[in-house]
Protein backbone atom coordinates (compact mmCIF):
# COMPACT_ATOMS: atom_id res chain seq x y z
CA UNK A 1 0.00 0.00 0.00
CA UNK A 2 2.79 2.47 0.76
CA UNK A 3 4.38 2.12 -2.80
CA UNK A 4 1.44 2.67 -3.92
CA UNK A 5 0.46 5.85 -2.18
CA UNK A 6 3.64 7.08 -3.46
CA UNK A 7 3.24 6.95 -6.82
CA UNK A 8 0.24 8.48 -6.82
CA UNK A 9 0.88 10.95 -4.76
CA UNK A 10 4.15 11.28 -7.20
CA UNK A 11 1.60 11.30 -10.04
CA UNK A 12 -0.95 13.77 -8.35
CA UNK A 13 1.57 16.12 -7.75
CA UNK A 14 3.23 16.18 -10.88
CA UNK A 15 0.60 16.37 -12.76
CA UNK A 16 -1.63 18.97 -10.66
CA UNK A 17 0.97 20.75 -8.46
CA UNK A 18 1.58 20.07 -4.47
CA UNK A 19 -0.67 23.44 -3.70
CA UNK A 20 -3.69 21.97 -6.09
CA UNK A 21 -3.39 18.03 -4.58
CA UNK A 22 -4.99 16.79 -1.28
CA UNK A 23 -4.50 14.18 0.64
CA UNK A 24 -8.25 13.64 -0.11
CA UNK A 25 -7.03 13.33 -3.85
CA UNK A 26 -4.34 11.22 -2.89
CA UNK A 27 -6.52 8.54 -0.97
CA UNK A 28 -9.34 8.12 -3.92
CA UNK A 29 -6.60 7.54 -6.14
CA UNK A 30 -5.34 4.39 -3.78
CA UNK A 31 -9.33 3.95 -2.93
CA UNK A 32 -8.47 4.75 0.97
CA UNK A 33 -10.50 6.67 3.01
CA UNK A 34 -8.88 9.98 3.89
CA UNK A 35 -8.10 8.83 7.52
CA UNK A 36 -6.67 5.75 6.27
CA UNK A 37 -4.05 7.43 4.76
CA UNK A 38 -3.17 9.77 7.52
CA UNK A 39 -2.34 6.11 8.95
CA UNK A 40 0.52 5.78 6.84
CA UNK A 41 1.30 9.47 6.38
CA UNK A 42 0.81 12.18 9.05
CA UNK A 43 1.15 15.09 7.23
CA UNK A 44 0.97 15.90 3.60
CA UNK A 45 4.34 17.76 4.43
CA UNK A 46 5.86 13.53 5.44
CA UNK A 47 4.22 12.61 2.01
CA UNK A 48 6.01 14.72 0.15
CA UNK A 49 9.40 14.31 1.65
CA UNK A 50 8.68 10.27 0.97
CA UNK A 51 7.44 10.67 -2.05
CA UNK A 52 11.40 12.62 -2.76
CA UNK A 53 13.14 10.02 -0.39
CA UNK A 54 11.94 6.92 -2.46
CA UNK A 55 13.29 8.24 -5.63
CA UNK A 56 17.14 8.60 -4.27
CA UNK A 57 16.38 5.29 -2.06
CA UNK A 58 16.18 4.00 -5.78
CA UNK A 59 18.78 5.08 -7.74
CA UNK A 60 21.31 5.18 -4.78
CA UNK A 61 22.05 1.70 -4.62
CA UNK A 62 22.22 1.50 -8.57
CA UNK A 63 24.54 4.77 -8.75
CA UNK A 64 26.63 3.81 -5.58
CA UNK A 65 29.02 0.58 -6.19
CA UNK A 66 29.94 1.87 -9.46
CA UNK A 67 32.33 4.50 -7.59
CA UNK A 68 33.87 1.57 -6.35
CA UNK A 69 35.81 1.35 -8.83
CA UNK A 70 39.52 2.02 -9.60
CA UNK A 71 39.21 6.11 -11.12
CA UNK A 72 39.34 5.63 -14.83
CA UNK A 73 37.70 7.28 -17.80
CA UNK A 74 35.58 4.46 -18.43
CA UNK A 75 34.35 4.42 -15.30
CA UNK A 76 33.76 8.30 -15.95
CA UNK A 77 31.97 7.47 -19.21
CA UNK A 78 30.06 4.58 -17.22
CA UNK A 79 28.89 6.99 -13.99
CA UNK A 80 27.86 9.69 -16.39
CA UNK A 81 25.47 7.42 -18.49
CA UNK A 82 23.99 5.95 -15.25
CA UNK A 83 23.53 9.71 -14.82
CA UNK A 84 21.46 10.17 -17.71
CA UNK A 85 19.90 6.83 -17.11
CA UNK A 86 18.38 8.30 -13.47
CA UNK A 87 17.31 11.39 -14.99
CA UNK A 88 15.52 9.21 -18.12
CA UNK A 89 13.79 7.09 -15.84
CA UNK A 90 12.76 8.99 -12.89
CA UNK A 91 11.05 11.71 -15.46
CA UNK A 92 8.46 12.40 -12.92
CA UNK A 93 10.26 12.61 -9.70
CA UNK A 94 13.21 15.01 -11.39
CA UNK A 95 10.52 17.23 -12.53
CA UNK A 96 8.56 17.22 -10.01
CA UNK A 97 11.56 18.70 -7.93
CA UNK A 98 12.96 20.84 -10.50
CA UNK A 99 8.86 22.04 -10.63
CA UNK A 100 7.66 22.13 -7.56
CA UNK A 101 10.81 22.25 -5.37
CA UNK A 102 10.46 26.44 -4.03
CA UNK A 103 7.22 25.08 -3.10
CA UNK A 104 8.27 22.37 -0.90
CA UNK A 105 8.25 22.54 2.78
CA UNK A 106 11.88 23.56 3.89
CA UNK A 107 12.71 20.73 5.81
CA UNK A 108 11.44 18.35 2.50
CA UNK A 109 13.75 20.77 0.31
CA UNK A 110 16.72 20.83 2.93
CA UNK A 111 16.55 17.10 2.49
CA UNK A 112 16.25 16.94 -1.19
CA UNK A 113 19.28 19.23 -1.22
CA UNK A 114 21.02 16.58 1.51
CA UNK A 115 20.30 13.72 -0.80
CA UNK A 116 21.07 15.19 -4.04
CA UNK A 117 24.48 16.48 -2.33
CA UNK A 118 25.94 13.23 -1.23
CA UNK A 119 24.91 11.94 -4.72
CA UNK A 120 26.64 14.50 -6.88
CA UNK A 121 29.82 14.56 -4.56
CA UNK A 122 30.91 11.02 -5.97
CA UNK A 123 30.79 12.72 -9.18
CA UNK A 124 32.95 15.47 -8.12
CA UNK A 125 35.39 13.59 -6.25
CA UNK A 126 36.01 11.32 -9.01
CA UNK A 127 36.52 14.20 -11.54
CA UNK A 128 38.97 15.49 -9.11
CA UNK A 129 40.98 12.41 -9.18
CA UNK A 130 40.80 11.65 -12.69
CA UNK A 131 42.01 15.31 -12.99
CA UNK A 132 45.13 14.28 -10.18
CA UNK A 133 46.19 11.46 -12.74
CA UNK A 134 46.14 13.94 -15.66
CA UNK A 135 43.24 11.82 -17.20
CA UNK A 136 40.49 14.93 -17.38
CA UNK A 137 41.15 18.59 -17.79
CA UNK A 138 42.63 20.37 -14.24
CA UNK A 139 40.99 23.17 -15.13
CA UNK A 140 38.34 23.24 -12.89
CA UNK A 141 37.01 19.87 -13.19
CA UNK A 142 34.51 20.05 -10.29
CA UNK A 143 32.78 23.00 -12.05
CA UNK A 144 32.67 20.95 -15.51
CA UNK A 145 31.88 18.47 -13.45
CA UNK A 146 28.58 20.34 -11.89
CA UNK A 147 27.62 21.53 -14.96
CA UNK A 148 27.48 17.94 -16.73
CA UNK A 149 25.21 16.91 -13.45
CA UNK A 150 23.00 20.12 -14.51
CA UNK A 151 22.72 19.25 -17.90
CA UNK A 152 22.15 15.28 -17.06
CA UNK A 153 19.06 16.89 -14.89
CA UNK A 154 17.58 18.91 -17.67
CA UNK A 155 17.11 15.64 -19.65
CA UNK A 156 14.32 14.97 -18.10
CA UNK A 157 12.39 18.79 -19.64
CA UNK A 158 13.30 17.31 -23.15
CA UNK A 159 13.49 13.26 -23.37
CA UNK A 160 10.65 11.51 -25.10
CA UNK A 161 9.88 7.60 -24.87
CA UNK A 162 9.19 7.12 -28.32
CA UNK A 163 11.29 9.59 -29.97
CA UNK A 164 13.96 9.74 -32.26
CA UNK A 165 16.77 8.52 -29.61
CA UNK A 166 15.75 5.76 -27.44
CA UNK A 167 17.12 6.12 -23.67
CA UNK A 168 20.26 4.09 -24.21
CA UNK A 169 21.25 6.57 -27.12
CA UNK A 170 20.59 9.72 -24.91
CA UNK A 171 22.53 8.25 -22.34
CA UNK A 172 25.37 7.56 -24.76
CA UNK A 173 25.29 11.03 -26.05
CA UNK A 174 25.48 12.59 -22.84
CA UNK A 175 28.35 10.37 -21.58
CA UNK A 176 30.23 11.27 -24.40
CA UNK A 177 29.75 14.77 -24.09
CA UNK A 178 30.89 14.23 -20.37
CA UNK A 179 34.05 13.24 -21.63
CA UNK A 180 34.48 15.40 -24.18
CA UNK A 181 33.70 18.53 -21.79
CA UNK A 182 36.09 17.16 -18.96
CA UNK A 183 38.56 16.93 -21.96
CA UNK A 184 39.13 13.29 -20.78
CA UNK A 185 42.12 11.05 -22.15
CA UNK A 186 41.01 7.65 -23.49
CA UNK A 187 44.03 4.86 -23.69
Amino acid sequence: MRDRILEAARDLFYEKGLDATSMRDIAAAVGLVPSSLYNHFPTKDSLVKAVMERNFEAVDPQIEPLFEAEPSVELLWTVLQAHAFQHIRSLKETMLFHLQGAHMPQQVRERVLELRHVYEERFYRLAEELAELGLVTRHEPRTRMRFLLSAGAGINSWFQPGGRLNAEAVARVYADMGLAALDARRD
